[in-house]
């Protein structure tokens, strides 16, 4: 039961982040191409880099996404003097 909460829900606090989650199901293990799925440019909009996500990977990251896809934004979070989570642009 808990495994099964962990996969297909989220906690309330994360409900701000209006994210979906997909999961594929077969009767034998999946191939590394089956797991694979590749979604149009169009599907991203923005990246939102965790709290504690390193400035270097940050940095590695906007570099790729930027050549690729130049209509993404990105955002960081951080905690507020209430230690709420927000975010706010790059």
């Amino acid at each position: 039961v808990q495994h099964f909460k962990q996969v297909f829900f989220k906690e309330k606090k994360w409900e701000f982040e209006k994210e979906y989650r997909t999961t594929k199901f077969n009767d034998t293990p999946f191939s590394n191409d089956q797991r694979t799925i590749v979604l149009p440019v169009k599907a991203y909009k923005e990246v939102i880099f965790g709290k504690d996500c390193p400035n270097e990977y940050r940095d590695e990251i906007v570099a790729i996404v930027q050549n690729k896809m130049p209509h993404v934004t990105f955002h960081k979070t951080f905690l507020d003097d209430n230690g709420v989570l927000q975010r706010s642009m790059l």
